[in-house]
């Protein structure tokens, strides 16, 4: 039997099929403070010189590089709380990226001549691609993990290189040549943003073609040391390190316009950003002898909150897709982990005369229920086939119209 219904896990739709519209949203939610309620927690990583950590999109599947040489690749599939070593080769490790259900992974190396390589069984069995050597300082993949995106900092003339085929193959782009820190991709792949720390005029670049043409943005010069992007593209975070005035910069129209956020200045290493981009979570190295600390933002960085993490040179974040799973690497320390109670909300439309039920992908378990009437209990699981749509990262399934009311909610199991 399924236990009782949880006020935090569920929001009521009810939609009348012959009408075809969502008449209201009911439920009662109850708020919790994401700071104030929950902590950061060690994981059994062993310590290491962590410069880059990814999460599949439900946040269950973790890995993280290091770049002490020989640097070593570690792989969690319980959301960070035991680890392996992936038995990768021995290299300088200082990016890696994921597909979103966290089978197909890229790594990349900057000790010269620096590699890139991939795995498509979870981080089980490992291959050097043929891309060319360079100082290789971060990696981007679509959802599905056929494009990827590489980027090199080989002062000051480093390259842009995309594969569209899991990195088969790689093409040189026409990206002007600079010393590139971080790149990150939209879920489909199309969209792309690169960001340089090549103090002090780092620039930032976006392409809209999945890497065939690049273009500068007008964001601020800066030693910009990481970016992120929500799964459409349109919102974009770049983190400055100039310490001690590095800045965090949010763009909500694919890099048109760029200004600074009100987030307080620190020594910025690392960003990341849930599916959406409503929650980003920012990390600083190490400021004026002080150790680093994590803020989170919950509207696009209009405002951000200091998460107590404890004060660590942080280096590297990943987020799940709903922004509630997060996983946070330090230089010469360990992993940590930090997670609040999702609460996704269902959206409704019409598709080919049926109506679309979605929600973004959870990073806890739910199971989308149907009731016809909101007086009874009797709520029944959909059994329609759940499709997982990469171009946006959410669940969907379509249900058929009929003549009376239907409500659906999501139920934690």
């Amino acid at each position: 039997m399924r236990p009782a219904p949880d006020p935090l896990a569920k929001g009521v739709m009810k939609v009348n099929f012959l009408l075809l519209s969502v008449a209201a949203f009911v439920g009662q939610v109850t708020m919790i403070n994401p700071v104030s309620a929950q902590s950061w927690t060690p994981t059994t990583a062993p310590g290491e010189n962590w410069a880059a950590i990814a999460s599949s999109a439900d946040g269950s599947k973790l890995i993280a590089v290091a770049n002490n040489y020989p640097g070593v690749i570690y792989i969690s599939t319980n959301s960070g709380a035991f680890w392996t070593n992936a038995s990768a080769s021995s290299e300088a490790w200082t990016g890696v990226a994921s597909s979103a259900d966290g089978t197909k992974l890229v790594a990349v190396a900057n000790n010269f001549p620096g590699a890139i390589c991939t795995s498509t069984d979870s981080g089980v069995t490992w291959y050097n691609t043929n891309a060319p050597s360079a100082e290789w300082s971060g990696v981007a993949s679509s959802a599905d993990g056929t494009k990827l995106v590489a980027v090199a900092n080989n002062y000051p003339a480093g390259p842009i290189y995309v594969s569209a085929d899991s990195g088969a193959t790689w093409q040189l782009t026409d990206a002007a040549s600079s010393s590139w820190a971080s790149v990150a991709a939209s879920a489909d792949g199309t969209k792309w943003v690169a960001a340089g720390n090549n103090f002090p005029t780092g620039p930032v670049y976006v392409s809209t073609n999945s890497g065939v043409n690049w273009k500068p943005t007008t964001a601020p010069s800066e030693e910009w040391e990481s970016v992120a992007s929500s799964a459409d593209g349109r919102i974009l975070a770049v983190v400055g390190n100039n310490a001690p005035t590095g800045p965090i910069c949010v763009s909500t129209n694919s890099g048109g316009t760029w200004p600074f956020t009100l987030a307080t200045p620190d020594n910025y290493l690392a960003i990341a950003s849930s599916a959406d981009g409503t929650r980003l979570v920012a990390a600083s190295q190490y400021t004026n002898g002080v150790s680093g600390a994590i803020y989170l933002s919950t509207n696009s960085g209009q405002s951000w909150q200091n998460m107590g993490a404890p004060q660590l040179a942080w280096s590297s974040l990943a987020s799940s897709a709903d922004g509630r799973k997060l996983a946070a690497a330090v230089n010469g320390g360990g992993i940590y982990t930090w997670q609040a109670t999702p609460t996704p909300r269902l959206s409704i439309a019409t598709s080919d005369g049926a109506i679309l039920i979605s929600w973004a992908i959870p990073s806890l378990n739910f199971v989308l229920e149907q009731n016809s009437n909101l007086t009874t209990t009797n709520w029944q699981d959909v059994t329609n086939l759940t499709v997982l749509n990469l171009t946006n990262l959410q669940n969907q399934v379509v249900v058929p119209v009929t003549n009376r009311w239907q409500f659906y909610r999501l139920q934690s199991q």
